[in-house]
């Protein structure tokens, strides 16, 4: 807090969604040098890795000085660039997507900073998103499609019990249906950002040192070779029942055509 007025708002700012990947696009931009991680970062405290996010723009948001703490100085930037491409740094919170006021609250703190989205089939991420929570023991249903069911009452009361769970918490991590929403997620995003970028979890994963080089030019770093990344990957799981995927498929269809007239680009995943 201190040093944070010699420290500028991140130049980029990755969003989500979550179970779509973003956690590793970021880390695969971080093999570009003139990506810089958060401060402090893995190479100044004994931690595993480098962090990923600050995850505090939603729900009020936080102060600029709070927010601008986390990431490197002006010096430190200058010292990592070139006279032909300077130095980046930035964040990424999948919850942002869908956070309330969050792409507000970043209008404000980092109003020039360049948005990154990974999305996924909603159809799919829905299902892996399940599966994480029962892994982690969030979700107390056993069942897909009780738990689908089970979002609004959830997101207004909470769970108690065994896995209690304030509203706030359950409108974050047992959104299944809710998070694949894209469209409205997105819109506030685009609305207040000029430079978004938005890439599919499927093209990313099929080519990803094509999409992080993409993305490095989008963040104007110069050109890097990229390497695969892959995080928070798991063993595949059994197929949910026809019947829910079908629901689930006719849900999001009037909403991915929305999605594509939003992004004037085609994001079918059937």
């Amino acid at each position: 807090m201190a040093t944070a007025r010699w420290r500028p708002a991140p130049e980029f700012i990755g969003i989500g969604g979550k179970r779509c990947g973003s956690t590793s696009f970021h880390y695969g931009l971080l093999q570009h040098p003139s990506i810089l991680p958060l401060f402090p970062s893995a190479d100044r405290l004994p931690m595993k890795e480098h962090r990923k996010w600050v995850r505090s723009l939603g729900d009020g948001g936080c102060s600029e000085a709070w927010y601008r703490s986390h990431f490197v100085t002006a010096a430190g930037r200058r010292h990592a660039g070139s006279r032909h491409h300077p130095a980046v740094t930035g964040e990424t919170t999948p919850w942002y997507l869908f956070a309330d006021g969050a792409a507000a609250v970043a209008s404000h703190h980092a109003p020039d900073a360049r948005i990154l989205v990974v999305l996924r089939d909603p159809v799919e991420r829905a299902w892996s998103h399940f599966n994480e929570q029962r892994r982690r023991g969030h979700e107390p249903l056993e069942d897909f499609a009780a738990a689908l069911d089970a979002e609004s009452s959830r997101s207004q009361r909470g769970l108690s019990g065994t896995y209690p769970m304030s509203p706030t918490e359950a409108h974050e991590h047992l959104t299944y249906r809710l998070q694949g929403e894209y469209v409205n997620g997105l819109r506030p995003w685009i609305e207040r950002f000029e430079r978004v970028m938005v890439i599919r979890s499927e093209d990313f994963y099929a080519d990803a040192p094509r999409w992080l080089g993409q993305a490095a030019e989008f963040l104007g770093v110069g050109s890097h070779t990229f390497s695969s990344e892959r995080r928070n990957a798991t063993a595949p799981s059994p197929r949910p029942p026809a019947e829910v995927t079908n629901e689930l498929r006719r849900h999001y269809a009037p909403l991915n055509e929305e999605l594509a007239d939003l992004l004037s680009r085609d994001m079918s995943w059937e």
